[in-house]
């Protein structure tokens, strides 16, 4: 008997320090991570209106530990793919999931404050303009470097 209640709290243990996700009465995210190349990062995960009479209307993101973070889409003009803002925020239906995933939907992270590894969890404000601010972790990782040499 001792040996199951101990697989159960491993097990359990486990599951709650792989779940990444965050939520209020109204929104869901799951899975926030990151990418970090030098002082810029991009940052992908789910995000779910969970309202079923309301669109939500997500409008940016902050944090103290990076100078900007915008919300970026990613369209094709015939053969090229071109990133850009969305400035005005962005709409999510009531009962709808959004992914934000590479060469999707993203957050763009500049100035970036510190060096951080893989594993590491930068602090992030999400912003809507008819729901509450919700507070989440990013997960880093990848970070990149350049190598620049003089020759």
């Amino acid at each position: 008997m001792k040996i199951l209640t101990l697989i159960i709290l491993f097990y359990s243990f486990l599951n709650s320090a792989l779940a990444h996700e965050y939520e209020n009465e109204i929104i869901f995210i799951d899975h926030p991570w990151m990418n970090i190349m030098q002082s810029k990062g991009a940052g992908y995960f789910s995000i779910k209106n969970k309202s079923t009479t309301n669109a939500l209307i997500f409008i940016g993101a902050e944090s103290k530990e990076i100078n900007k973070i915008e919300i970026h889409e990613v369209i094709m003009e015939g053969e090229i793919m071109k990133m850009r803002p969305l400035n005005d925020g962005m709409s999510i239906e009531k009962n709808t999931t959004i992914e934000f995933k590479p060469k999707s939907y993203h957050l763009m992270f500049f100035g970036i404050h510190k060096m951080y590894k893989q594993g590491d969890m930068i602090d992030v404000r999400l912003l809507f303009k008819n729901a509450d601010s919700l507070n989440i972790k990013f997960k880093v990782d990848s970070v990149k470097s350049s190598h620049n040499h003089d020759h």
